[in-house]
């Protein structure tokens, strides 16, 4: 990777990071077991095999936390029914190619931290796993065997977690208070920064909030604003408040990809127009590593005919 493969946007890393002192960051900080005193770097992503831009965050962020005393974080989004590893990896061995598929807990209905354990089946990395583990600490392996590989070691924080926190339930109450100017200023911001992939609230009555909400007999939906003390209901932050409570609360600069920083920007924009807040500006920080194209070039029709077979 070279200076040239890394996009900037936003805040850059080199711009100074002030240290968040209001008493409701600082109560969030310490439920969540952080330091009150030292700058927070955060980034975070789905569990999943990391690609360089990914990785690329998780180094920015330790950087940055070096120069600034402060520590990095690495937000685990255990909220995701994603897949936490499912990329097939081309493997070269006695003059023959094939692929193999590892799979650390498939995609699932269910969110990663309420799924059971998942049977391993093949994993093409030097790491083992331990299928006794359950499903959030077989990721958890994975991504601290990614880090390792490029000498960081954030601390971690799960975004289940957040709602838990003086931050996640400041939010809540707010949206208790207003859950309709809540939802139509997030469908404005949606609309105003150009997301299409992103579902917007719906209004009215009940309107909908960016929340999850969930029970042992009912799977996952949009919350609405009579979910927010319904007995039995479950409820989980969706991006833009998962997003909204870390800048607020957990940390005084955040790292995003490409994708997440296009969002963040209906984020800062919904907590201004909605409570009239400013959010710290995150950082941008991708890159591109590349096979050798010589080399990848020669072995192109060997993979294509192990990937047919």
């Amino acid at each position: 990777m070279t200076h040239q493969d890394v996009l900037l946007e936003a805040s850059g890393l080199c711009e100074p990071c002030s240290l968040t002192t209001s008493d409701c960051a600082i109560a969030t900080r310490a439920a969540l077991g952080l330091p009150t005193n030292q700058r927070i770097i955060a980034t975070g992503h789905q569990p999943m095999l990391q690609h360089g831009g990914l990785l690329a965050k998780d180094i920015s962020a330790a950087v940055l936390a070096d120069r600034s005393d402060g520590v990095p974080v690495h937000l685990m989004l255990d909220t995701s029914t994603d897949p936490v590893f499912g990329a097939s990896i081309p493997l070269y061995s006695d003059g023959l190619w094939s692929s193999s598929l590892g799979v650390v807990a498939s995609e699932s209905t269910l969110p990663l931290w309420r799924r059971n354990s998942a049977t391993i089946e093949h994993v093409a990395l030097d790491l083992a796993l331990d299928d006794a583990l359950d499903a959030v600490e077989q990721a958890c392996t994975l991504m601290r065997w990614q880090w390792k590989q490029v000498n960081v070691s954030p601390v971690e924080v799960r975004s289940s977690t957040l709602l838990e926190t003086p931050g996640g339930a400041w939010l809540l109450d707010a949206m208790h208070r207003d859950p309709a100017k809540c939802a139509h200023a997030l469908s404005q911001a949606l609309d105003v920064e150009g997301i299409d992939d992103m579902r917007r609230p719906s209004l009215g009555g009940d309107p909908e909030l960016p929340l999850w909400a969930s029970s042992s007999t009912s799977p996952r939906r949009m919350a609405r604003a009579s979910d927010l003390h319904r007995e039995g209901c479950t409820l989980e932050p969706r991006a833009v408040l998962t997003s909204a409570i870390m800048r607020l609360f957990v940390c005084d600069r955040f790292i995003h990809g490409t994708g997440g920083g296009r969002y963040d920007r209906a984020t800062s924009r919904w907590l201004h127009d909605w409570l009239g807040l400013k959010a710290p500006p995150p950082a941008v920080v991708t890159a591109h590593v590349r096979l050798d194209a010589g080399q990848w070039s020669a072995a192109q029709h060997a993979v294509q005919r192990a990937y047919a077979a």
